[in-house]
């Protein structure tokens, strides 16, 4: 009854019915049922996951306290028996989805209060000072727990609920149609156009030219639409289509592109006109092309590693997100008229996504705060006017100021780490929770998994043995992902300190250590065999590239400025290295400093998806019908797991484990939908 203890003085409303925890009741029109415990507490289970999602595994652990063969049946059955009762006190929507082979989703909107006791008037004022303090400790829960908190003032409301991933969103000027790429199962992304005054409209498929159609933006009167198509071999290009003339043609090549980010905009103000992102050597700058004189023009300066992207014209004026050479700032940016970058709501760091309307001067923004994803509007000072969303994974969005509304793209929003057989794909072990529980290593000498996960407020490097789990890095700050020397355990991460540092630390059973790198901004890091050394990346010297810390003297190395973004070692005198915006895995030579390419099948956004094992490099290879884990050896790549697409997370989707075996981070579930919020 430990979930029924928790959140006793709740009352939740689910859709029209309330539910008080506190009595097991639910409440309809007058009409009144009953709940067992176990109905009950996997009731709230899905009440306070974040959106609303309950995998099998999950419902067993926290109901059935892990008895497999009673929580099998146990949630079927509980699931049987809310659907019946929610039937009988008159709520006659279907209020499961099943998610095949997962689990299932509570798909009515839920909010929550927490209720007091019924005291008399004279005790209600002696314990008026207690129930502050009582309430102020619920709302510190309520923020420590990874659950979608529901705002007052706003209603959402779901636009698309198609099978798949619905993204980049775009409305028509008028209000009238919207933009969006559909991802479904074992097919590239498409971009489709829906009639949003027309439930009852087909979509329409605005072109179908083979490989990933993304980040569509409408041109000047809704006649035509840009985009991106990114091909098989990564190379990007743009494309406009006319929709009057049914007509489609290529403008653009060299367009940066990593999921779900967008990069490209027409400018209403200039019809013959588009701004987007474009890779050069080092870093991505946004170019304006005239598609009519084929003609480009630079029109940012980012340093080197820095990425400008999200490009957004408003006012004869360009806004747009510089990913900076901290890997953990993510700023909002405008072009001023001497062609410089201004950083605008400067206590905004890791924005996703964001919307101008340049008339009320209000910034729509999505960001990350203390791992919580925020949807507010703000004005230019970084005041925030409306909070629309908390705790939701939100992407990409669109203002329409014809709706007076925010369209964003919603994923399901939890992980779950694998140990997995490589022949076989069996599971050895599996750790999942209602958080977000990412990037797994292996603790061989503990028999454990290093992770990053926000099982707290923020995101933090946990342990998981056969006896605990631990949050290593409580009160150091925002961690990043762990990197294990497996012969010692040791373990390596990078804070950022709350005065917005970042430094990389050793953890092991002592305090832990912080490495002086001097000036340089760490980005991704791996061990030595030895354990000696620790590369990492960083930029300098108008460079980005690999350098080496010794950890007995404190001294630097750097090795390389080519780019690089993750590294392992080969042996004392060779890395594989990846690059941070090249498909592909290198061999590095630290004698020669000489470079060989060894393939081209790792995708640039899952840069640190590699390890080295047995003589053999393992890499993740996305194709459309699988993600694959592939095995390097002597320049053959043979293909040793196929697992079902899109279903590993990007980044650092896999790892070294034991001996015929790797950790992977697995998405519960490949969805997304577009919401509509609008501030009544």
């Amino acid at each position: 009854m430990k979930l029924i203890s928790e959140y006793a003085n709740f009352e939740f409303l689910i859709g029209d019915a309330s539910f008080k925890v506190n009595q097991l009741s639910l409440e309809h029109n007058g009409q009144q049922a009953k709940l067992t415990v176990k109905v009950a507490e996997l009731l709230i289970l899905f009440l306070v996951s974040a959106d609303h999602v309950v995998d099998f595994e999950t419902a067993i652990s926290r109901v059935w306290l892990d008895n497999e063969d009673v929580g099998k049946k146990g949630v079927t059955n509980s699931i049987w028996m809310l659907r019946k009762q929610f039937k009988d006190i008159g709520v006659s929507d279907d209020i499961f989805e099943s998610i095949p082979k997962v689990g299932y989703r509570l798909t009515l909107p839920v909010q929550s209060t927490q209720t007091a006791k019924n005291f008399s008037p004279k005790k209600r004022i002696a314990i008026f000072t207690a129930i502050l303090l009582l309430a102020l400790a619920s709302l510190y829960l309520l923020f420590h727990k990874p659950e979608a908190l529901f705002v007052d003032g706003v209603d959402a409301v779901k636009v698309t609920n198609y099978e798949g991933v619905e993204e980049h969103v775009a409305i028509s000027d008028d209000g009238q149609y919207m933009a969006f790429t559909w991802i479904r199962d074992k097919e590239h992304s498409q971009i489709y156009i829906k009639n949003l005054n027309d439930d009852n409209a087909p979509l329409n498929l605005l072109s179908g030219n083979g490989g990933r159609e993304v980040s569509p933006t409408w041109g000047p009167g809704n006649n035509a639409i840009a985009y991106a198509n990114i091909k098989d071999n990564g190379s990007c290009r743009l494309h406009i289509k006319d929709l009057l003339l049914n007509n489609d043609r290529i403008i653009g090549s060299d367009c940066y592109y990593i999921p779900y980010r967008r990069i490209v905009t027409w400018p209403k103000e200039q019809k013959n006109t588009l701004i987007y992102a474009k890779q050069l050597k080092d870093r991505v700058a946004l170019f304006s092309i005239d598609f009519n004189q084929s003609s480009e023009t630079q029109l940012t300066f980012p340093d080197p590693g820095e990425v400008d992207y999200a490009p957004r014209y408003v006012n004869n004026q360009l806004y747009f997100i510089r990913e900076t050479q901290k890997a953990s700032n993510v700023e909002l940016n405008r072009l001023n008229a001497n062609g410089e970058a201004t950083r605008l709501i400067h206590d905004v760091l890791g924005i996703v996504d964001f919307d101008i309307d340049g008339d009320s001067h209000t910034i729509y923004v999505n960001y990350v705060d203390d791992s919580l994803h925020r949807l507010q509007a703000m004005d230019f000072d970084g005041n925030v006017l409306t909070e629309f969303s908390v705790g939701k994974l939100m992407s990409s969005i669109s203002y329409s100021k014809a709706l007076q509304s925010v369209f964003t793209a919603e994923h399901i929003s939890l992980e779950y780490i694998s140990h997995l057989e490589f022949e076989t794909g069996k599971t050895l072990q599996k750790i999942s929770s209602g958080s977000r529980d990412l990037y797994g290593e292996y603790v061989p000498a503990l028999d454990g998994i290093a992770f990053l996960s926000n099982r707290d407020k923020s995101w933090g490097v946990w342990l998981k043995t056969p006896q605990k789990s631990v949050n290593l890095t409580a009160n150091l700050g925002e961690a990043s992902v762990p990197r294990v020397h497996q012969p010692s355990g040791q373990i390596a991460t990078r804070i950022r300190t709350p005065n917005g540092q970042n430094f990389i630390y050793i953890l092991n059973d002592g305090e832990p250590r912080q490495l002086d790198l001097g000036e340089l901004e760490p980005n991704g890091y791996s061990w030595s065999d030895s354990g000696d050394l620790l590369y990492f990346t960083a930029a300098s010297n108008d460079a980005f590239g690999l350098y080496e810390y010794h950890l007995d003297s404190s001294k630097i190395t750097q090795l390389s400025q080519s780019d690089e973004a993750y590294m392992v070692e080969l042996d004392g005198n060779t890395l594989i290295v990846s690059r941070r915006n090249q498909n592909g895995l290198w061999r590095f030579n630290k004698l020669s400093g000489t470079f060989t390419l060894l393939t081209t099948s790792l995708s640039k956004s899952d840069f640190g998806a590699f390890f080295y094992q047995h003589g053999a490099i393992y890499f993740l290879k996305r194709t459309k019908e699988n993600d694959q884990i592939i095995k390097l050896a002597a320049e053959q790549e043979d293909v040793m797991l196929n697992l079902p697409p899109n279903s590993v997370r990007k980044f650092f989707g896999i790892a070294k484990a034991s001996d015929n075996s790797f950790i992977a981070t697995m998405k519960l579930a490949n969805e997304a939908e577009i919401y509509q919020y609008i501030s009544k």
